[in-house]
């Protein structure tokens, strides 16, 4: 199967069941049928009709890209004609169509890699890619020689479309790796009473190339008008990144803010009533970013990261809480004394009655920090390890009876 760069198989996989697409030698991915040379263009589906037994075609490994296929087409005897083509298209007709494949070379000697032949809306074109280097319509007669532009036994793009909505004439694009400018234009007026699309050797010459891929759909497009799936080429995959490389609050950027790590808490000042503005930079420009800003303060606000291949997914936290500029005892009455607030290193803890043990707990309620067993109405605590922001202490005295203070670490 292939690995789609890493993988074609991981594009068939978007939003279809895994187990059953692995199998397929085409799939379907936005709009585009795409045939994948896994197999035979005759063991497909949807099949290509083979028109003869001439020529060898065989499916073999990419030697470059680890679990690719690639078909081999070879019509080397020079009175070989083969096609594959499609089923006569249903009513109603196409009025236009676009055929995209990635090819190159095979057999040095061979005189042409392939001709792909469209008849659509009763209008018919006929590419023919030679190894030369020129491109030439054989219906409408035209021709561009990009000797020295492209190479023939290197990895090429090739898009054509052709519409053909009136009925009486076609108009005709080439496009070389998918550059929004054609190579070559042209009008046909070749008629034609067939209503398929075909590719192989129709001319009794030598015909030899490799094909990674073909895919095709109804419509004339151009690659900005309709991309091909992402990933079909290689280099083209989806990013999966989703992180961010910056976040600020109110123009200045987190200190030590890695995009690795999610949740953040910033300590703001007693006299702040609004909530503060909070911006970012993209890893990668591709992802897509919602902040969902806190609806008070304390709050958080959240920024929902999603990477381009719509299915990685990060979100970073920033917690808002109070600089406590005074003790903070959240108990109806008490003579325990817990200080310094706002603490750097180690935090005294002083009261009437015998203290059982402290525990420190972090705003999302998680334990941090637990002390021994003190038995004693005073201790200190090493809370030098601690990241700074808001915590809560909890300072226990039976199993019963507790308070909790809330501190700043500095």
């Amino acid at each position: 199967m292939k690995n789609f760069y890493a993988s074609k198989e991981l594009l068939r996989c978007l939003g279809l069941l895994i187990l059953f697409v692995l199998h397929l030698p085409s799939f379907a991915q936005d709009g585009w049928t795409v045939y994948s040379s896994d197999a035979l263009p005759e063991d497909s589906d949807p099949v290509w009709i083979r028109t003869s037994d001439a020529g060898s075609i065989t499916v073999i490994d990419d030697v470059d890209i680890s679990g690719n296929k690639l078909l081999e087409f070879n019509t080397m005897t020079g009175s070989d004609q083969l096609w594959y083509k499609t089923d006569n298209f249903p009513e109603p007709l196409p009025l236009g169509y676009t055929m995209v494949f990635r090819i190159k070379q095979n057999n040095l000697e061979a005189d042409r890699l392939i001709e792909v032949d469209m008849h659509i809306n009763g209008i018919r074109e006929q590419l023919l890619i030679g190894a030369d280097s020129i491109l030439k319509l054989q219906r409408s007669g035209e021709e561009v020689d990009l000797s020295g532009v492209w190479s023939p036994n290197e990895w090429n793009v090739f898009r054509i479309s052709l519409d053909a909505t009136s009925g009486e004439s076609g108009e005709v694009n080439l496009y070389m790796n998918e550059e929004t400018t054609p190579v070559l234009t042209a009008t046909t007026t070749r008629t034609t009473g067939s209503k398929f699309i075909r590719f192989g050797d129709g001319n009794n010459t030598t015909c030899s190339s490799l094909i990674d891929f073909i895919a095709y759909d109804s419509g004339a497009y151009s690659p900005e008008a309709s991309p091909l799936p992402a990933g079909l080429i290689p280099g083209t995959e989806l990013s999966s990144v989703a992180t961010l490389s910056e976040i600020s609050i109110n123009g200045e950027q987190i200190a030590g803010f890695s995009s690795e790590t999610f949740d953040y808490q910033i300590v703001l000042a007693t006299d702040v009533e609004t909530v503060p503005t909070v911006t970012y930079t993209k890893t990668d420009a591709n992802a897509s970013v919602v902040v969902n800003d806190a609806t008070g303060l304390p709050g958080s606000t959240t920024l929902d990261v999603t990477a381009q291949d719509g299915e990685t997914k990060n979100t970073y936290t920033i917690a808002f809480t109070y600089e406590a500029s005074v003790l903070s005892n959240v108990a109806t009455q008490s003579n325990l004394i817990v200080y310094p607030n706002p603490v750097w290193s180690e935090m005294s803890v002083n009261g009437a009655k015998s203290i059982q043990k402290v525990e420190v707990y972090n705003i999302k309620g998680q334990r941090v920090l637990l002390s021994p067993e003190i038995h004693s109405t005073s201790t200190k605590l090493d809370i030098s390890d601690l990241t700074s922001g808001v915590y809560l202490v909890n300072v226990s005295y039976s199993l019963n009876e507790a308070e909790v203070f809330r501190i700043v670490k500095k």
